[in-house]
């Protein structure tokens, strides 16, 4: 019987975000459709619309359950229970899924029909209906039910089937492809597309795997990467521990396609769904068609860190500049430490200065100041390269050649008296032991004055070489990796000299 007397309140559900895509049953689409329908026929909106974006209805095992974790589920049982509206409109019954019977029998005994625009049962007026008046709507809806979880069953089926296939024979990734990848322009929507790479994020991808094979940790990389205000894979602006280690451990970007390494494991007593790891024998693993960013072997140096370092790892504690900055008052060595006023929030890259490990008020300075100065000081120095005076390393070749002549007379001298029957073996041996090891000394100390002189040489070289390079030295010491920057900087200088107002190099 139809009646222009019932109130009706609108439920439009999906489970996940690309089931509501416009080409598909949209949220938008299942309240229109619905309350087309409703309006149509003369009925009044009263109540709603209860709307769920992207929650699973199929994991719970009661309704008291689903209703915390379901917001507008809940919102729907209240509103039914104090008599708001007389009639659940929704698209078809897969709207509820699992929660259909149980929200169907609560709904029955707070007077509310429910009705469905795809499988339509007549409902009857408010007075006339009590859950036992009519059998065909709950038989509609056990029939739905069944066909809902064989339609769940076969898609399950065909996913899991049709991945091998994809993985295996394809060699195409089962899911979306991974960050640093997308699919040729004009076939974004070809399932069978090839991932090419994308250079701008491969480049942060490469630089990920570089930092921490570098020594860095996930941690310190993720920070870098904030630092840089690189962003994420998401497009949000923060990178964490999680989402830069799915990176590292993803075997896509060496040319591997995994399928089955984790599976979902839920528990319906309570709703939760966590997500663990297969075991080998249950992961298919194949050839990719695409072109990887690295190799396997890359891969496995990238896992054995992993094992090495194992969770507790907090990687290099390494500073731009560090041991390279002295005091320039005392000529003691400049310690990292943070500032610690009243805003102070932990030990950041804004908070950190160095200062004089001896006495702290001869220099504490900002590394954010500090950094410029040195670039600054560092730039100026190279315009004019040709004034920069390296220390000529002291020539000690005479001296050490004349010592080596006068050590191998005396034992040529102390082996003529032995052979003369003139000194004992113990003593030989030991007067001759300690002539070779003065003799080792000797030879090395002369090695080191050739390669002083070569470093030197090296060294004006560099200098050169540089001076070339001046407009990118400021954007190298600030970007590059700090052991990289570092490295580069002590074969340059001896050290740096700060003071609270100027900052000295001394060159090698």
């Amino acid at each position: 019987m139809n009646s222009p007397q019932l109130r009706f309140a609108i439920w439009a559900a999906v489970s996940s975000e690309p089931q509501a895509a416009p080409e598909k049953d949209s949220l938008a689409n299942q309240e229109a459709k619905c309350r087309a329908l409703a309006l149509s026929k003369g009925w009044i909106e009263s109540a709603g619309p209860f709307i769920v974006p992207g929650e699973s209805r199929t994991r719970f095992v009661n309704l008291r359950d689903a209703e915390k974790e379901i917001q507008p589920l809940g919102e729907l049982l209240d509103a039914a229970q104090v008599g708001k509206f007389d009639l659940l409109m929704r698209y078809d019954y897969n709207r509820l899924r699992d929660l259909l019977d149980p929200v169907a029998k609560t709904l029955a005994s707070y007077g509310v029909q429910i009705y469905s625009v795809s499988q339509p049962v007549e409902p009857l007026d408010a007075e006339s209906f009590n859950p036992y008046s009519s059998d065909s709507e709950s038989m509609m809806r056990g029939m739905s039910q069944i066909i809902s979880r064989a339609q769940i069953s076969d898609l399950r089926r065909k996913f899991r089937f049709g991945m091998v296939a994809r993985v295996s024979k394809k060699g195409l990734p089962a899911f979306r492809a991974p960050f640093g990848y997308r699919k040729p322009p004009g076939h974004e929507l070809d399932p069978n597309a090839v991932p090419i790479i994308e250079p701008a994020k491969a480049e942060i991808v490469v630089r990920i795997k570089d930092l921490y094979l570098g020594g860095l940790s996930i941690c310190q990389v993720a920070n870098r990467l904030n630092e840089l205000g690189v962003s994420t894979p998401s497009g949000g602006r923060r990178w964490t521990y999680v989402i830069t280690r799915s990176i590292l451990t993803n075997r896509f970007y060496c040319g591997e396609i995994l399928f089955g390494d984790t599976r979902r494991v839920s528990d319906p007593r309570n709703g939760s769904v966590k997500r663990v790891q297969n075991p080998a024998n249950r992961i298919l693993i194949g050839n990719g068609a695409h072109e990887p960013l690295w190799d396997v072997a890359t891969q496995r140096c990238i896992e054995d860190e992993f094992k090495r370092r194992g969770r507790s790892y907090s990687g290099i504690r390494t500073h731009r500049l560090s041991n390279l900055l002295y005091c320039g008052v005392c000529g003691a060595r400049v310690h990292v430490g943070y500032s610690s006023g009243r805003h102070y929030r932990g030990p950041t890259p804004e908070s950190r200065t160095w200062h004089c490990s001896t006495a702290r008020d001869h220099v504490c300075v900002f590394d954010k100041e500090l950094l410029p100065h040195v670039i600054e000081r560092l730039t100026d120095a190279l315009r004019h390269v040709e004034d920069i005076q390296l220390p000529m390393p002291a020539d000690r070749q005479p001296l050490l050649s004349g010592a080596r002549v006068d050590l191998r007379s005396r034992r040529d001298r102390l082996t003529e008296a032995y052979l003369a029957g003139a000194m004992a073996l113990p003593e030989y041996t030991k007067r001759t032991s300690e002539l070779d090891a003065r003799l080792v000394e000797i030879e090395k100390e002369l090695s080191d004055s050739d390669n002083a002189l070569i470093r030197r040489q090296e060294n004006r070289s560099a200098l050169l070489d540089l001076a070339v390079l001046i407009d990118s030295v400021p954007d190298y010491i600030m970007n590059a990796p700090e052991q990289e920057v570092n490295n580069q900087l002590r074969n340059l200088l001896e050290r740096i000299l700060i003071t609270p107002d100027d900052v000295t190099l001394v060159f090698r």
